[in-house]
C-alpha cells in the first residue's frame, strides 16, 4: 500500500485481488508484458549480502567523493527496495546516507 499510495497521480495503479478470477486474469496479463517493462514488488529481503568487487569499488569512490563516510569496518552497507527502486544504505553509528543503485553504477 505504501507503493500504491506513492502513485497517487497514476491513473492505472491497481492492487489486484488474486482470489477474484477476473482480477487474476488481469494480473496475469500485466505480468506477461514485454521484457523491459518495470514490475515492482514491495518484497525484497536479504539474509546476508556481500557486494561484488566492482560494486565495492564504486561504493568506495562514491563515499570518498560525496560523503564523510569511509569504506571501513563499522560501516553497515545494506541494499533495500523503495518504491520499486533499489538503493544502498550506508550507516555508521547514528549517521546514514543512501544512494540509488542505478546512480551508483554510473560512477
Amino acid at each position: 500500500m505504501h507503493h500504491f499510495d506513492a502513485l497517487k497521480n497514476d491513473l492505472i495503479r491497481i492492487v489486484y485481488d488474486a482470489y477474484d478470477l477476473v482480477q487474476r486474469s488481469l494480473l496475469m496479463a500485466a505480468a506477461a508484458q514485454p521484457e523491459g517493462l518495470a514490475v515492482y514488488s514491495s518484497v525484497f529481503m536479504f539474509r546476508s549480502w556481500e557486494p561484488p568487487k566492482d560494486l565495492s569499488y564504486k561504493m568506495k569512490r562514491y563515499l570518498n567523493k560525496k560523503t564523510k563516510f569511509r569504506f571501513t569496518s563499522g560501516l553497515d552497507v545494506t541494499p533495500y527496495m523503495h518504491l520499486g527502486e533499489m538503493y544502498i544504505r550506508f550507516t555508521k553509528g547514528l549517521e546514514t546516507t543512501k544512494i540509488q543503485l542505478a546512480e551508483l553504477e554510473r560512477i
